[in-house]
């Protein structure tokens, strides 16, 4: 019911009329045009956020976008992170995203996952987001990924000049964002800053405080001139470390500092259908944390011995590179092309300390959890596309992968197999299916948290279906996705042993996801969403079903905005009731000159966010800890 009077409220708002129509239409139909230029429907199935959705969601960082996607929910997982977890699943690392700012990969060397870095990664300088589902990475040779999420940046003409943000949040938070851009003749440059401290409430919990402060620092730039363009960026995190491994839930001190460095050389040939690639990534990440009850550093501990082998400080200090090299292209003829590429990436693991104080106060320096320390990944990948006619597409895909860790682990060579079906039947319906056998190699990370007798896991193998059909106009569209998947020696993280392990088994899941958009002006629209999921185990960590009511509007110099995010009462793990959660959140822009702009944002104004089910492992209890809690944003935005 609730969910219901609140899009009553949402459509009843949409009828004001903009008496700058024809305006709007313009800006409308821009910023549609520069997103549909780097659209790849082949790439899967896509869901797009324009600039001037961008703007009228009054979103700042990444994750005020991706909360917004269907199937899926934003957690916070046990160290802290704002982890992106797919509809039912466990709420610990995801192994299987990938974010790429333009064309370079930016997830974790370690961990394959993004969202520690880069799930508040600002968004000034970001022109418009694709969120690919299914197996995308098939043309863009890297590790296989479900949901791929791609950045945009502007294009410095769109700018040519400077961006300058400042906001303030509650509980002390705060945000301070550069872009500068300039265009010349044959050249063209953009550069972004941004400072920011992220201040959350302190959680109460076994007679002591959890705490997830951060301060972060980003930076990144782009220089492009004739064919060639070189780019790159940092981020740097400090963060606490929330509840981490501590065996009692609360942590008697912790600190953690990341630090991301990546830098990519390119250059496009064949009127930009061809690029070869020479690209660096390094990660520093220096964590400390301290717990008299006990951290549980699973792999070291032997549990028949606690006093002597499990920590109670960890101080550890990690270094990780990866060198990629790549090239592709694509050949057009009259009814077919081709899409040919390799790549070879080497990706290496040094641990410069991890010092540990055991229970009974003795200590050991260079403690190792496993014997991971290099990987070397060799990929040939190609795509087959043939012109049925102007309407219809079938697409082949094959993309072989050889993995070779240290001589103790065993080689991973698979050949990813992929049909395709995109069909216009006429104007308003069209639809596409894909068929796609494909695989998740394990992280380093996990291989390190693996359990003692799974150090050498084996890769996830999955046979993924996936169909899509939309029907509508520019006016108004509805679309369905159903899709089916079948993971064997899926990876997970068993909290019985406390460690990662091959499930010993097949896993199902099947699930549709509904949506509808309608246009009641170019600037005035509504999004409607809603999802569910069942899998063949029956048993869910995260919300299977939920929806989303997205609304904008545009009122001479104002912009409003409406979010309502729906997460369905679940039971988590047939154990623990799970109820159902609300969170609404209102924007508000004011252009109070042509250069000089005023946001304000209300997130989670019912202070109703999803719970987020932990574990206590002293004696194996489950907890829950709101996701979010009300808060208010301000922004001040200077163009000159």
């Amino acid at each position: 019911m609730k969910f219901f009077l609140v899009f009553l409220i949402f459509t009843k708002i949409l009828f004001s009329q903009d008496l700058q129509l024809l305006l709007d239409k313009y800006k409308l139909a821009t910023s549609n045009l520069i997103s549909e230029k780097t659209k790849k429907e082949s790439l899967g199935h896509i869901v797009t956020y324009t600039q001037q959705d961008l703007e009228m969601m009054n979103a700042t960082v990444l994750k005020d976008v991706l909360k917004t996607l269907p199937k899926i929910s934003m957690q916070t997982n046990f160290y802290g992170v704002s982890n992106l977890t797919y509809a039912g699943n466990p709420n610990s690392t995801s192994t299987s995203m990938r974010v790429y700012i333009d064309d370079q990969e930016v997830s974790s060397v370690q961990t394959l996952s993004p969202w520690l870095m880069f799930a508040d990664y600002p968004l000034e300088h970001i022109s418009h987001i694709e969120a690919y589902y299914g197996e995308s990475t098939l043309l863009l040779g890297n590790e296989p990924a479900k949901l791929t999420v791609k950045l945009y940046t502007k294009k410095p003409y769109t700018i040519n000049g400077s961006i300058l943000k400042n906001s303030i949040s509650s509980f002390g938070s705060y945000s301070s964002s550069i872009v500068v851009a300039n265009e010349l003749e044959e050249s063209s440059l953009l550069l972004m800053l941004n400072s920011s401290k992220i201040d959350k409430p302190t959680f109460k919990l076994n007679n002591g405080a959890v705490e997830n402060n951060s301060k972060n620092e980003y930076g990144y730039f782009a220089y492009r001139k004739d064919d060639y363009k070189l780019s790159g960026g940092f981020a740097q995190l400090k963060k606490d470390n929330f509840i981490s491994l501590s065996t009692d839930s609360v942590l008697d001190s912790s600190q953690s500092s990341n630090k991301e460095y990546f830098l990519e050389l390119a250059k496009s040939f064949n009127d930009s259908n061809g690029k070869i690639y020479l690209s660096f990534n390094q990660s520093t990440k220096k964590s400390f944390d301290k717990n008299e009850e006990g951290i549980l550093l699973a792999p070291i501990i032997d549990f028949t011995s606690l006093n002597t082998t499990m920590p109670k400080e960890v101080n550890e200090n990690l270094t990780l590179k990866k060198y990629d090299l790549g090239i592709s292209n694509i050949f057009e003829f009259n009814d077919y092309s081709l899409f040919l590429a390799g790549a070879v990436k080497h990706k290496s693991y040094k641990t410069n300390s991890r010092d540990v104080v055991y229970l009974d106060n003795s200590t050991q320096n260079n403690v190792s959890l496993s014997n991971i320390k290099q990987e070397t990944i060799y990929t040939l990948s190609s795509e087959h596309s043939y012109y049925l006619n102007d309407s219809n597409i079938l697409i082949g895909n094959l993309k072989y992968d050889k993995y070779i860790k240290n001589n103790e682990f065993k080689d991973i060579n698979f050949l990813t197999s992929r049909i395709g079906y995109i069909s216009s039947i006429n104007e308003k319906l069209n639809l596409k299916f894909f068929a796609t056998k494909t695989f998740t190699p394990p992280s380093m990370m996990e291989i390190d948290y693996a359990t003692k007798e799974d150090k050498d896991l084996k890769n996830e193998d999955k046979d993924i279906l996936t169909f899509e059909v939309n029907y509508g106009d520019e006016e108004e569209k509805i679309s369905l996705f159903l899709n089916y998947l079948n993971i064997k020696d899926m990876i997970i993280l068993d909290t019985n042993k406390a460690g990662y392990i091959n499930y010993n088994g097949n896993f199902d899941a099947k699930g549709f996801s509904l949506s509808y958009k309608k246009y009641f002006t170019p600037n005035n629209k509504i999004d409607l969403n809603y999802y569910s999921y069942i899998n063949s185990i029956n048993n869910y960590r995260s919300p299977r079903s939920g929806g989303t009511i997205r609304a904008y509007q545009i009122f001479h110099d104002f912009n409003f905005y409406e979010e309502l995010i729906y997460k369905q009462k679940y039971k988590y793990d047939k154990q623990l009731k799970v109820k159902d959660s609300f969170n609404l959140s209102l924007g508000l822009n004011y252009k109070i000159t042509r250069d000089l702009e005023l946001n304000l944002k209300a997130n989670n104004i019912l202070d109703d966010d999803m719970d987020v089910v932990y574990t206590n492992f002293t004696d194996m209890s489950l907890f829950k800890l709101s996701n979010s809690t009300r808060s208010y944003t301000a922004s001040i935005k200077w163009t000159f």
